[in-house]
């Protein structure tokens, strides 16, 4: 791979938790990252092509550009521009505004939204839940919100964004989780309630309890920048809905052996689902 990029220096490699692995180099004038992961699996960084140059063809900046694709020997690999900036330490106010900022840039979607694909995902995992499961998923797509679906990064935290000297966002990265149509504000939740996550060392249930959708961090943003939908209650409700069931979904998909860990079941996904189905 490295020999038909015409690969230069290259740096040692990057291993993330998934087993993918990540290098950067250079190429003539420019600096690429290559990054690899088992063939159509979670970890395939291919994953992201179709979003990352359809948000190429619609001007939009701060993201990598796929330079070339491929497989070889059960691996998928893309290299892409690499992208200014350092990973952050912390979020801070001004970090959280322009990503709001950059979040609400994104364009509209002219796929339709689902959510009864990581419904499914659970269904498999717990039939006896399927038609709850379901309910909700038809309920998420039957909302206002879900007419206007915006492309979605799905897996927006601090380690996957980037600082430039002043600490304003230079760029998002990582884009492998992402997805066509998703709610909009629910990358937003999504960077924050992992914030909390982290620092607290507490489960995804135990944040969605504590309704992150509420709290100044989400809602002083969001309201800047969604004004037409983030004012209502109902609406924060339903992105907080998205992104629970998006996120234990892709834990699933991650790591299909918590479908049998009782604990982590009901913490995460059947305490939330009782709530969420009232």
């Amino acid at each position: 791979m490295l020999r038909h990029l015409r690969a230069g220096r290259v740096s040692a490699p990057a291993i993330g938790a998934d087993g993918s692995a990540r290098w950067t180099f250079e190429a003539g004038t420019r600096r690429l990252v290559l990054r690899l992961g088992k063939a159509d699996s979670a970890a395939d960084p291919r994953r992201a092509q179709h979003v990352l140059r359809s948000l190429e063809l619609c001007g939009v900046d701060g993201v990598p550009r796929i330079v070339d694709a491929g497989s070889v020997e059960g691996l998928g690999w893309t290299a892409e521009t690499l992208l200014p900036g350092h990973r952050p330490r912390q979020l801070g106010k001004a970090l959280v505004r322009d990503i709001a900022t950059f979040l609400s840039g994104l364009p509209t979607s002219t796929v339709q939204f689902t959510a009864r694909t990581d419904a499914e995902v659970l269904a498999r995992a717990h039939p006896n839940r399927r038609a709850q499961l379901l309910d909700v998923a038809d309920r998420l797509a039957d909302h206002p919100l879900a007419a206007n679906p915006v492309v979605r990064h799905g897996d927006l935290w601090l380690g996957n964004c980037l600082r430039d000297r002043r600490g304003r966002l230079s760029g998002v990265v990582d884009w492998d989780a992402s997805t066509p149509a998703g709610l909009p504000g629910a990358d937003l939740l999504h960077l924050i309630a992992t914030d909390v996550r982290l620092r607290r060392r507490s489960s995804l249930g135990d944040v969605w309890r504590t309704a992150p959708w509420e709290g100044a961090a989400f809602l002083a943003p969001a309201q800047s920048q969604w004004p037409q939908w983030a004012h209502e209650a109902d609406a924060r409700r339903a992105v907080g809905t998205s992104w629970w069931l998006s996120q234990v979904a892709a834990d699933l998909n991650r790591a299909p052996q918590r479908a049998s860990d009782v604990r982590w079941w009901r913490s995460n996904v059947a305490s939330v689902l009782d709530a969420v189905a009232r």
